[in-house]
């Protein structure tokens, strides 16, 4: 039987958990996926840094 091969917008199309931090000292936000090991990213907001690591996921 021939295993099928996966593209990337498969990989993206999982649910990965989504961890964001609040740094209120600098006064922005850290998101990350755990599951996908130096998958992070970062923005003034948490709407800026969780669609900042949407781009991340991609690389």
């Amino acid at each position: 039987m021939k295993e099928q091969i996966k593209n990337l917008e498969y990989y993206l199309s999982l649910p990965y958990k989504i961890e964001i931090i609040k740094d209120n000292g600098n006064n922005s936000c850290v998101a990350m996926c755990p599951e996908l090991e130096g998958c992070l990213s970062s923005g003034w907001t948490i709407q800026e840094a969780a669609e900042n690591l949407e781009d991340a996921k991609k690389c």
